[in-house]
C-alpha cells in the first residue's frame, strides 16, 4: 500500500508505504503485542490505517490522515525511512492509537520509501 506524501519544503519525493512490520516490531519489543500475535497485528494495522496521506513540515511537525484515522506528531527521517512519533506530551493520536500509546509510551508510525 503506497501512501501519498505532501511536503511543505521537505524532500520526500517518491513513493512511500507504511512499514507495518517495523511498527509491530516496536510493539512486540515493548511487550504490547505477543510474538505469536505479530501477523494478526500487522493485518489489524493494515485495516486500521487505510490509505494515509503524510504531510511533513520543515519545523518537524507531521500529520498522517486517512479515511479511518489521523495522527499528529513529530517526524524524523533516516535514509529511506520516515518516522512519525505520536503519543507524547505534544502529539495527538486518534482514540484507539492513543489508548495504545498511553499503555506503552509514544508510538512510531513508520513509512519506508518503495
Amino acid at each position: 500500500m503506497s501512501a501519498p506524501m505532501r511536503s511543505l519544503g521537505v524532500d520526500v519525493h517518491g513513493r512511500w508505504a507504511l512499514d507495518h512490520g517495523a511498527i509491530v516490531d516496536d510493539l512486540v519489543g515493548r511487550g504490547l503485542v505477543p510474538e505469536d500475535g505479530r501477523a494478526r497485528a500487522i493485518e489489524a494495522l493494515r485495516a486500521r490505517f487505510g490509505h494515509p496521506v503524510l504531510t511533513l513540515a520543515p519545523d518537524g511537525r507531521a500529520e498522517s490522515r486517512s479515511e479511518r484515522t489521523s495522527a499528529r506528531g513529530r517526524w524524523s527521517r533516516r535514509g529511506d525511512r520516515v518516522e512519525l512519533l505520536c503519543g507524547g506530551p505534544t502529539t495527538h493520536l486518534s482514540v484507539s492509537e492513543g489508548q495504545l500509546a498511553a499503555r506503552g509510551g509514544p508510538v512510531a508510525i513508520v513509512y519506508r520509501r518503495i
